[in-house]
C-alpha cells in the first residue's frame, strides 16, 4: 500500500503541476488577447478603418470568450494524500488493535476509531438488495 500511495502521490503532483502550467499559459494568453482587443478598440475609436479589422476583432473576442470559459471550467485542485498515509493508517490500526485487547482501554479504542472514520453515510440502495 505504501508503494501505491507514493506512486499515486507522485502522479497526482505531476498532473496538478501540468494543469497549473496550462492554466497559467491560458491566463497569459487571455491577458494578451485583452491587450490586443483594447488596442484595436482604441484604433477604431481614433478613426482607423481597415477591411479586415472587424474580422480580427471578432476573432479576438471569440478567443477571449473561449479562454474565459476554459479557465472558469478548470476543476478544483484534487485532494492530496499525505506521503506517509499508509504508515499513518497502519500505526492507527496497530494502536486500535492494542486498545481493543485491553479491557480498560475502551475510550482510547473509540477515539482511535473516530480518527479513522471521517463520516458514515447511510443511503437507500439503488437496486434490489441481494439476499443470501
Amino acid at each position: 500500500m505504501q508503494e501505491f500511495i507514493s506512486a499515486f502521490h507522485t502522479e497526482l503532483n505531476r498532473q496538478q503541476h501540468d494543469a497549473e502550467i496550462l492554466a497559467g499559459l491560458k491566463r497569459k494568453e487571455l491577458e494578451e488577447v485583452r491587450r490586443r482587443l483594447d488596442s484595436l478598440i482604441d484604433a477604431i475609436a481614433d478613426g482607423l478603418r481597415a477591411p479586415g479589422l472587424q474580422a480580427r476583432l471578432d476573432q479576438l473576442e471569440n478567443r477571449k470568450t473561449e479562454l474565459e470559459r476554459e479557465l472558469a471550467a478548470t476543476l478544483p485542485t484534487p485532494p492530496r494524500f499525505h506521503p506517509k498515509l499508509a504508515e499513518l493508517y497502519r500505526n492507527k490500526v496497530a494502536r486500535l488493535h492494542v486498545a481493543l485487547a485491553e479491557i480498560g482501554e475502551r475510550d482510547e479504542a473509540l477515539a482511535i476509531l473516530r480518527s479513522l472514520i471521517d463520516r458514515v453515510v447511510v443511503s437507500e440502495p439503488e437496486g434490489p438488495l441481494l439476499r443470501n
